[in-house]
């Protein structure tokens, strides 16, 4: 249950990101479903369905770990429509910008491993098209691995090996 409820609220903290794009820059939770609704036709079946999880969630216990996964895709959604849309306005920096500030939260004491290549991969979504869908994030976190990607904050990172005590590793 705890995954589900994570997962709607990243799903309505997207979807509301998703409103800024199309000007919306009133962050009142009650507002959201009318911002919705000004929305191009287009997004109406993504945002239909948002509404209807957010606002009913899931009827049976034993159907929560598909609602995770339904959200999951519906926020691949909303990102994909963001990237669309910060792609065409000068108020948002560019998607290489945005992975150059990415590459710069990378503290010089952090080695690259699963769990930070995990986190980038999804912060990286909203400038970057090409991270895996987070049904494959979330497998690849599951199993304690790396989700596979191109991004250039990987290559940048590979090999850097932190001095010990950094990490959250003792010598």
């Amino acid at each position: 249950m705890s995954a589900l409820i994570a997962a709607r609220k990243l799903g309505i903290d997207t979807f509301r990101g998703l409103t800024h794009v199309y000007g919306n820059t009133n962050r009142n939770p009650k507002y959201l479903a009318r911002f919705l609704a000004r929305l191009p036709e287009r997004l109406a079946p993504v945002t239909d369905r948002f509404r209807h999880l957010s606002a009913y969630g899931v009827q049976d216990p034993d159907a929560a770990a598909d609602a995770v996964l339904e959200w999951l895709d519906l926020i691949d959604a909303a990102f994909a429509e963001i990237r669309r849309g910060r792609d065409t306005a000068d108020a948002f920096v560019s998607g290489p910008d945005f992975m150059d500030l990415l590459k710069g939260e990378l503290h010089q004491t952090m080695s690259w491993n699963a769990e930070i290549s995990n986190e980038y991969c999804f912060r990286a979504r909203e400038a970057a098209a090409d991270v895996p869908p987070l049904r494959d994030l979330l497998a690849a976190m599951t199993r304690r691995r790396a989700a596979g990607h191109t991004l250039p904050l990987r290559t940048w990172a590979e090999g850097r090996v932190a001095p010990s005590g950094e990490d959250n590793k003792s010598a």
